[in-house]
């Protein structure tokens, strides 16, 4: 009956013929389509990656209360976003502090752990805070560890080994933004804002000239650090004094040249107080 029925379609009006044509081709691919292989289906479930132990430091002012890590890619996998929240535990302000974890190893490489700095603000008894990283995927057993490596206090105390060398490299970010401000406010209340303005965009390098570091050649912005110590310092500083140059730009941006004074005068970090 179903032969009988397409030779019918097939010799009579052209809507028929139209109607056997389409009838042919459902009949095609729906053979094709019994006959080819069918892919598995895509997995949904992406593999946890591997944790981190949390360190007991029963004398640390601050507790890692959390330390989660996650895909920072999940379709690839090839890097873990680590993020790490810290409670005060003390009976003082944190003004900053600084994480570490293993690599891959407890005897292997370590890798310092998030921002140290809370700009502008501090870190009272009781409250949390955190950061995120990402890192490379670490397997090893026993799993990673990660720990509070440094803490600065509100009277200026510090704990910790500072493996990171934190301490040295906030000491040159003060100095660095400091000094930088300084400059900046001489100009702004010699001259003017537009002055000041002027002179930042003809004179600040936001990326330094490494060659022309090495022949001994310093940029007019930001200040170079003074001579005489490490590295970390020289970072420090460096990175302060290109930060408050940026946040004068950004709010002179923003709102205009009325806000440029009230960004430099605004405390550094916790270590200062707010300027009348």
């Amino acid at each position: 009956m179903f032969v009988r029925t397409l030779e019918d379609l097939r010799y009579s009006d052209p809507h028929r013929r139209l109607l056997f044509s389409i009838s042919m081709l459902v009949c095609l691919s729906l053979s094709i389509r019994a006959q080819a292989p069918q892919n598995p289906p895509t997995a949904t479930n992406t593999p946890t990656p591997q944790q981190l132990r949390i360190l007991p430091q029963p004398d640390a002012p601050l507790r890692i209360a959390s330390a989660d890590v996650t895909w920072a890619t999940p379709s690839d996998r090839f890097a873990v976003q680590v993020y790490i929240v810290v409670e005060n535990v003390s009976q003082q302000t944190v003004r900053t502090y600084a994480t570490r974890r293993d690599i891959n190893s407890t005897t292997g490489p370590k890798a310092c752990l998030g921002t140290p700095v809370l700009p502008g603000r501090v870190l009272r008894p009781g409250q949390k805070a955190g950061t995120s990283t990402w890192q490379g995927v670490a397997n090893s057993d026993p799993a990673p560890a990660a720990w509070i490596d440094f803490v600065e206090l509100s009277d200026g105390t510090t704990w910790g080994a500072d493996e990171c060398h934190i301490a040295e490299w906030l000491d040159g970010g003060r100095t660095g933004t400091r000094m930088q401000r300084d400059q900046l406010l001489g100009i702004l209340r010699e001259k003017g804002a537009d002055a000041l303005m002027t002179f930042i965009q003809d004179n600040f390098q936001k990326e330094i000239d490494r060659k022309a570091w090495e022949r001994g050649e310093r940029p007019i912005l930001p200040i170079a650090p003074p001579s005489g110590h490490s590295k970390d310092w020289d970072a420090g500083f460096s990175g302060g004094a290109r930060g408050i140059l940026q946040r004068v730009i950004d709010a002179y941006r923003e709102w205009g040249a009325e806000e440029i004074e009230h960004v430099l005068l605004r405390p550094i970090d916790g270590s200062e107080k707010k300027q009348p």
